[in-house]
């Protein structure tokens, strides 16, 4: 039902520099099939895995190479300084995708970026370990970042945000039968339960939890958020398909407080004032001592 899901700013960064390699990464990779060297079977034709990874090697190795080497340079840089990530917050980042997404959506997740979940950790220990370099170039005091937040507010005030339940159907006929009941005096948390295709609400009676403006599809917003608290919608459609919304709660936007986001001021002072990501990679790979071997001359 979410139309996106706004992710931590590791797996933002994560994701951004598993685009570079995500094509080839699955090949440098334990797989996940059995040990025969048949990959795949067309119209009676094999193709093995040697010829598998002879083409990789032709259409990818280059930049796969290239890829594994700025890798290497961004870890040994960081444990050199002291500055590799903890592996249990780079686990918490996977935990909190899984919690996000659900094990269906994380799956998806995962395959459109062309990564399985060890390859989403690597890069994750990547991302993190070139920011740890980023940030440990500036120095700042806390007037700094109260100065920043004076700044900047609306980046860390809490939006309203509402709490509604729905019933999701894919024609008017079945929606109109679901307003009937309603009218009837049906129970809403029962209908959805029984009726709504989103399984993963259905569950919980329809209901979607708290969400902000910007996470759902904007007709639903529109009218969910024009609802007072008790009030059920009429017809709502999105590309999901035919809607009935119930708002349950509302929640007023909220100002924040220097003192309860200092953490969340100091994140967005370092991602504004740290040198860029590129420009530390330019950097390792001007001092670093790489010697290729491959392709052979």
């Amino acid at each position: 039902m979410r139309q996106k899901t706004w992710l931590k700013w590791t797996v933002a960064i994560g994701i951004a520099i598993a685009m570079i390699g995500a094509s080839i990464l699955w090949y440098v990779q334990p797989g996940t099939g059995g040990g025969a060297n048949v990959v795949a079977r067309v119209n009676g034709e094999e193709i093995t895995k040697d010829t598998l990874h002879e083409h990789l090697e032709e259409v990818y190795g280059s930049e796969a190479l290239e890829t594994l080497i700025m890798y290497q340079l961004i870890l040994s840089a960081a444990e050199k300084a002291g500055l590799t990530p903890n592996e249990e917050d780079i686990e918490a980042e996977i935990n909190l995708l899984k919690t996000q997404f659900g094990d269906v959506g994380f799956e998806q997740f995962l395959a459109q970026y062309g990564l399985n979940e060890q390859g989403l950790r690597h890069n994750l220990l990547i991302s993190t370990a070139l920011d740890e370099m980023r940030f440990a170039e500036i120095e700042f005091t806390d007037a700094d970042l109260e100065a920043y937040f004076e700044e900047n507010p609306e980046e860390f005030a809490t939006p309203e945000k509402i709490r509604a339940s729905h019933i999701l159907v894919a024609s008017e006929e079945k929606l109109q039968e679901m307003l009937d009941l309603l009218t009837d005096g049906e129970d809403f948390g029962a209908l959805a339960s029984q009726h709504s295709l989103d399984t993963a609400s259905a569950e919980a009676e329809g209901d979607l939890g708290l969400f902000s403006r910007g996470t759902m599809y904007p007709e639903f917003e529109d009218a969910a958020f024009s609802l007072e608290i008790g009030e059920v919608s009429g017809p709502v459609e999105t590309q999901a398909g035919f809607h009935i919304i119930k708002l349950t709660d509302r929640q007023p936007a909220k100002d924040a407080v220097f003192s309860e986001v200092r953490d969340q001021v100091e994140h967005a002072y370092q991602m504004v004032h740290a040198p860029p990501r590129d420009e530390i990679v330019h950097r390792l790979q001007q001092d670093a001592d790489v010697q290729i071997f491959w392709p052979q001359q």
